[in-house]
């Protein structure tokens, strides 16, 4: 009994937090409830297929916490530090770590929850329910219910796009540093991608301009910080060009790994937002992540490739401009330095979840359009 208490205090600590949290987001009782259990659902699968038949990163990570020291430094080495204080200082075990980050994972889908919901049309038919279609989507539940720094980054996002949608750039800049802990490039990405939404938004007020003057000043800070981290030392263009050619040149280990330099960058695209997708699906994960992945090729396809148009239309919206930018420079640099799958799988989350919000508001204009008919 004693062995299990802590999960049990954990599962009671993660409700509290999950009604707390559904409450100031205005989410129902029973919605919340259903994203807590699907979400813990999910974590206990990944502790299960990634820690006791197969390996994950997460078993590294409990390793490293029981012999590394305390160092809080951003990426690998603070994740391992996090787990160490779990491990070591809270005497906890690796399943009860997962549920710990599950708990991250669940305040990342309540609030792309919120912010769907706040986004999509009301209509009286079967679209209406989208918003909780795409909440039940696997890929939000699963990569950031574990120990790492997926969790943190899907929160990060999280985060930052409901800041975006409530006009509310305090909560924006805690998104960026929810990143900048985990990686800080794409921190920079996130800054970069701001300070053009902001410098051509139509709505430039005083308050934006001291916003803009200091992310300008961080955007500065980052990228020394952001270009070391990953190894390219100091940034020069040559740097960054020789590093990215690395990059494409290191094809993982893996039977869902390829060489980029003989597939076309159109297809790495694809590949990087839709793979697997059924005939290329050698597991029962793979099978799964099939369906949500032709979803996403539906929705992306009807509500962003087929609505261009209207972003560009509407480019001087904030959250329409920096989804754009921070979507379109994300996809390039991961499509062009990411040659496995299954590490794709992963990632892409520090991108859908705004090119969800970013489809939701083209398609409010679209069946709103269509109602007015």
């Amino acid at each position: 009994m004693l062995e299990i208490l802590p999960s049990i205090l954990i599962v009671c600590l993660s409700y509290v937090v999950t009604i707390y949290v559904g409450r100031k987001l205005k989410l129902g009782p029973n919605l919340n409830l259903i994203i807590l259990s699907v979400h813990t659902f999910y974590s206990v699968v990944y502790w299960y297929l990634w820690t006791q038949v197969g390996y994950s990163d997460v078993i590294y990570y409990y390793n490293a916490a029981l012999v590394e020291p305390y160092l809080w430094e951003p990426g690998t080495t603070l994740i391992i530090t996090l787990m160490k204080v779990l491990v070591v200082f809270f005497n906890l075990k690796l399943f009860d770590c997962f549920l710990v980050f599950n708990i991250l994972g669940v305040i990342g889908v309540q609030l792309l929850l919120r912010v769907l919901l706040d986004i999509w049309p009301k209509l009286n038919n079967k679209i209406s329910w989208m918003p909780y279609l795409i909440m039940l989507m696997p890929g939000h539940h699963l990569w950031s219910g574990a120990p790492g720094k997926d969790a943190i980054a899907y929160l990060s996002v999280t985060v930052l796009v409901f800041g975006l949608h409530r006009s509310k750039y305090n909560v924006v800049l805690i998104g960026i540093f929810l990143m900048f802990l985990t990686r800080p490039h794409i921190s920079l990405v996130m800054v970069l991608a701001l300070i053009i939404s902001l410098a051509i938004s139509h709505s430039v007020n005083k308050h934006h301009r001291w916003l803009l003057f200091f992310l300008g000043l961080v955007a500065y800070f980052l990228i020394d910080v952001a270009t070391r981290f990953i190894g390219m030392g100091a940034f020069s263009f040559t740097n960054l060009l020789e590093f990215i050619e690395g990059r494409r040149n290191i094809i993982m280990p893996g039977n869902s790994s390829y060489d980029p330099n003989e597939v076309a960058f159109i297809v790495r695209l694809y590949r990087y937002i839709f793979a697997p997708l059924f005939f290329d699906a050698r597991s029962l994960p793979g099978l799964i992540a099939s369906f949500e992945n032709l979803f996403l090729l539906i929705f992306f396809t009807k509500y962003i490739l087929l609505n261009i148009i209207n972003i560009i239309k509407r480019i001087r919206t904030p959250i329409i401009s920096f989804s754009a930018v921070y979507c379109l420079v994300m996809l390039v640099i991961m499509t062009i330095t990411t040659t496995n799958v299954g590490i794709a799988l992963r990632q892409k989350y520090m991108i859908v979840p705004i090119l969800l919000v970013l489809g939701s508001m083209l398609a409010n204009k679209y069946y709103n359009r269509l109602k007015a008919i």
